[in-house]
């Protein structure tokens, strides 16, 4: 199992736009499938703006993806993890 840290997720618009990718969803379909419009997935991908906690859960969700915080939030260091099979 793969796992990412908080601190991969710094390029958070490619890892939104490869794991949409990865399962074969347009922009619009993810948006819908979580609950936004096609132009804040886009907006999200360009990195203009970024979804809040529960969206990522949701986009990760949406693509197949586990994305779970194993440690308090408010401690460092903080670790998510994301299963890539």
């Amino acid at each position: 199992m793969s796992k990412y840290t908080l601190e991969d997720f710094i390029n958070l618009p490619e890892v939104v736009k490869t794991l949409r990718k990865k399962k074969g969803l347009s922009q619009a379909r993810l948006g819908s499938k979580v609950g936004v419009s096609s132009k804040t997935i886009c907006a999200y991908e360009r990195n203009q703006i970024y979804p809040s906690i529960e969206v990522l859960f949701k986009i990760m969700n949406a693509c197949g993806y586990v994305l779970e915080i194993k440690e308090d939030i408010y401690k460092t260091p903080k670790k998510l993890t994301v299963p890539l099979s």
